[in-house]
């Protein structure tokens, strides 16, 4: 079951398994993490018992939205 889009809350956690909030992740983001990698060194976003399944492809749209200036 998924959860959609729902990202708009700065309590809304991109990472389940290491309870990383979405907030933390753009802000990773906005001071220069640009790969999903780069996030996780960063955030620990990615990294927990599930690899990023649950949370790489959320972080990778974060990236590309913020690239194309849709939020800064």
């Amino acid at each position: 079951s998924s959860r959609g889009d729902e990202m708009s809350t700065v309590s809304e956690k991109i990472c389940l398994c290491k309870a990383v909030q979405t907030e933390i992740v753009k802000e990773s983001i906005r001071t220069g993490a640009r790969t999903i990698e780069g996030v996780a060194s960063k955030t620990g976003a990615g990294t927990g018992a599930c690899k990023g399944s649950r949370c790489k492809m959320a972080i990778y749209e974060l990236i590309k939205a913020y690239e194309k200036g849709e939020w800064q």
